[in-house]
């Protein structure tokens, strides 16, 4: 018989003899009652309600205590409580273990307003109740529903995990733990907070703590944005709208030096180029940060392309397959898991800001710039997946950033190059390309990258990043965002040919709405563009505030102003980790798409005679290499030949001649529907009568040049997760469950196609 089997027996023996017997006051159970025994109290008051667990107090406020429970309750509820008391083994709280079915509501109602407490009041001693705070004198009121007010000192407002610290007077900062979900406001400034009085263990010294019970539990007084711009001169706001690229390579130097000591920067926005190992890339981090908090006290926000895929900057970290792949697994799960690797990654190395995830909808298989970067065709499908690859960033404590906004997925033009435009009506655009940006927006998302494209029935003259009509019509006052907005890089070449100079140009991103100016050509022509325009009120005093504040509360809101640095010693550790490594190659089995399988030739059963060719097109100058390691490893008579994005006659006569000997052929194409050599070799193999496993390196469009080869997986990537995952799929290691993202045109294979064994 267990023990609490003998304690469950007990006292119901006991309440047949004398039911009053056993009943005590919380008081008295958190005094008297010894961990692991039963307790019975009655007539408490439920004063919050928590996931798992209510708190109940004595109608005369004298003392409250936490039951863990599934009954639903709700606030105000009279309730009679029996269960075993426990000391909580992380805060050292106690609290009832409820019995199954309890506690019991008794029908009455009692809504205890809270306890007004001041800060050095808070938790209290021990006093023979239950642990306190060492050497404080004051009554122990853990478990209360209490109120308690001061300023607010730091801050982590990032969803499902936020806090802040409420300090006043002297006495020390109080931790104030925000329910699940519920929003922490960069802004506030002094607050009165009400909620339950906890506490946790640090480093074994016991800490108060406030738990929330709702947002509403905060009431604010004085606008910590607002104090902050007051104290700015103009010169210092306007260095906040800024975001340059790094000059010094691998290391700051004097003009680097220069922008954040002369220009007051916002931000820089590191490269590959700046990227050796994520030693070096923490410690760089660490020194432009020094600079700025010894220089006026204000963080960087320091991003990248870190998008996974095709679009990645840093060196030894996880690439991940790419937006499409997540797309063909069609989970939120897996674009969490992506972005909580990618974002964690990012921290390691210094960085705050992902510039990602993109969230253009794909309706243009010609897409010369997004493609692979898109998530799908469908936008249904581009918002659960980006709200996951969101929330995935946003455990990791790192900013997003959703991309091109109001969407770059039908454009023919590359914008690097030159102005896309897009001529469909305003409820496409709306419903298709622009609904992941609602959503994602409504989901939390921080910060918008503006694309460089014109949209004709927005604005028929100006590209998004410069229109008004964009940016302040359609999204802030349609969609309602009131983040942070920033340019694409102002370097690019859609940009390069309206009629302005690039120091115009970064004026009018400014009138436009966008709040950070993202690589000007110059910093100081655009900086002194900028110092004209406020002095002759082309962009008002208030204009330059609502910026300067959007940014500001984005930096408060992940802690940067608290702590902007990194453990530079720690980032070799977490970047390319084998934790995060494993998570990579799920990820890429789970985007892995089979979209044909004649005959049934996969997954492969070979004996050990039998000879595989593989025939890696060179997306990049390794990838023969990198793939071969994989197919070798399943299988080790393997011949490897890599050939040309476009291979000619003889090349493609070697091959053919190579195949005559193989039992099976792997071909690894890459973007064969622009090479038409490629389409002409795939189809020469398909000639042959030999099983062909086409594995394609990059958009599935590809297939409808030759849609009767026998075998076709996409693995969406030439990185060496999807390489690894396309050899597990082949060789049936994994069993594919990917489904198509996108349709294939010239093609039956539509959105949501795949098959599996």
């Amino acid at each position: 018989m267990t023990k609490r089997l003998r304690t469950t027996l007990y006292i119901l023996t006991l309440f047949a003899i004398c039911p009053a017997a056993l009943a005590w006051t919380v008081g008295e159970a958190k005094r008297d009652v010894a961990d692991g025994e039963a307790v019975s109290l009655r007539g408490l008051a439920v004063t919050a309600v928590f996931p798992g667990s209510v708190y109940v107090e004595q109608p005369d406020r004298t003392a409250g205590i936490r039951v863990d429970t599934d009954v639903p309750l709700e606030e105000g509820d009279i309730v009679d409580v029996e269960g075993v008391i426990e000391t909580d083994d992380y805060t050292h709280e106690r609290y009832v273990d409820s019995y199954a079915n309890w506690p019991q509501p008794t029908g009455g109602k009692l809504h205890l307003k809270p306890v007004g407490l001041l800060a050095r009041a808070m938790v209290g001693g021990s006093l023979g109740f239950q642990e306190g705070l060492p050497d404080n004198p004051n009554l122990n009121n853990i478990g209360l529903l209490v109120t308690v007010w001061g300023s607010v000192t730091a801050l982590d407002g990032r969803a499902n995990s936020g806090y802040f610290m409420i300090k006043d007077g002297r006495a020390p900062a109080i931790k104030v733990i925000a329910p699940g979900g519920a929003a922490i406001n960069p802004d506030w400034g002094y607050v009165t907070a009400t909620g339950i009085c906890s506490v946790e263990r640090v480093n074994g010294v016991m800490k108060p703590v406030l738990k929330l019970r709702r947002a509403s539990d905060v009431v604010n007084y004085q606008s910590w944005a607002a104090g902050k711009v007051s104290a700015m001169t103009t010169d210092e706001k306007i260095g906040q709208l800024f975001q340059v690229r790094l000059s010094g390579g691998y290391s700051m130097n004097s003009t680097d030096y220069q922008a954040i000591q002369s220009y007051r920067v916002g931000g820089f926005v590191y490269f590959a180029s700046n990227i050796s190992t994520a030693t070096q890339a923490a410690g760089l981090t660490n020194a432009l940060q020094s600079t700025a908090m010894a220089s006026n006290g204000i963080p960087l926000l320091i991003s990248m392309d870190q998008e996974g895929g095709i679009v990645t900057r840093i060196a030894g970290a996880c690439d991940f397959p790419g937006n499409m792949a997540l797309g063909s697994a069609h989970s939120y799960d897996v674009a969490f898991a992506a972005g909580s690797v990618l974002g964690s990654e990012v921290r390691a190395v210094g960085a705050n800001m992902d510039l990602a995830p993109v969230l253009d909808t794909n309706t243009n298989p010609a897409n010369p710039v997004i493609g692979l970067r898109s998530i799908g065709e469908q936008p249904q499908l581009v918002s659960s997946v980006g709200r996951g690859y969101i929330d995935g960033l946003h455990s990791a404590g790192c900013i997003a950033t959703g991309k091109h906004f109001p969407g770059h997925g039908d454009t023919a033009t590359d914008s690097h190059t030159g102005l896309p435009v897009v001529t469909y009506d305003f409820n496409t655009l709306d419903t298709i390309h622009g609904k992941p940006f609602r959503d994602c927006i409504a989901n939390g998302l921080d910060c918008i990258m503006t694309a460089h494209i014109l949209v004709t029935c927005l604005d028929s003259t100006l590209p998004a990043t410069l229109s008004p009509a964009v940016l302040t019509g359609y999204l802030r006052n349609n969609i309602g965002f009131d983040g942070v907005c920033m340019t694409d890089s102002m370097g690019m070449g859609a940009l390069a040919n309206l009629g302005y100079t690039n120091e115009q140009e970064c004026v009018m991103a400014i009138q436009a709405g966008n709040d950070i100016v993202l690589s000007p050509n110059s910093l100081s022509g655009a900086f002194a563009a900028v110092q004209s325009a406020v002095a002759s009120g082309a962009i008002t005093q208030a204009r330059l505030d609502q910026s300067v504040m959007r940014i500001l509360k984005l930096k408060r809101r992940y802690g940067l102003f608290e702590d902007p640095y990194v453990d530079a010693d720690a980032a070799a550790d977490i970047v390319g980790s084998v934790d995060h490594r494993a998570t990579e190659l799920a990820v890429a089995r789970a985007g892995i798409t089979l979209v044909r399988n004649a005959n049934g030739v996969l997954p492969l059963h070979l004996n050990p005679d039998d000879k595989v060719l593989l025939v890696t097109v060179a997306s990049t100058s390794d990838a023969a290499s990198r793939f071969a390691s994989y197919i070798t490893a399943k299988h080790a008579n393997t011949t490897s030949m890599s050939i040309s994005t476009s291979p000619g006659s003889s090349t493609r006569a070697s091959v053919v001649n190579a195949a005559a000997s193989a039992a099976v052929v792997i071909i690894a194409t890459y973007e064969a529907q622009n090479y038409s050599n490629q389409t002409t070799l795939v189809n020469q193999l398909i000639a042959t009568g030999k099983p062909i496993i086409c594995v394609g390196q990059g958009k599935p469009y590809e297939l409808a040049g030759f849609a009767n080869v026998p075998v076709y997986l996409c693995a969406y990537s030439y990185r060496n997760c999807s390489f690894a995952a396309a050899a597990d799929v082949i060789f049936g290691d994994y069993d594919p469950d990917g489904l198509l993202p996108v349709s294939i045109p010239g093609t039956s294979y539509a959105f949501g196609w795949g098959l599996t064994y």
